[in-house]
């Protein structure tokens, strides 16, 4: 059990820093698109 729990432990941070990264990607993505639609419309309703 406590050598599982171990191996475990070591897995998870690798695990939350990608979870971290791709979070981050995909926050980046929506704000660009979020920025473009929102220039488009302005652009648009001008």
């Amino acid at each position: 059990m406590k050598s599982q729990r171990g191996g475990s432990a070591v897995k998870t941070p690798r695990r939350r820093r990608g979870q971290n990264a791709f979070a981050k990607t995909v926050a980046w993505i929506v704000l660009a698109i979020f920025v473009l639609t929102s220039v488009g419309v302005i652009l648009i309703v001008r």
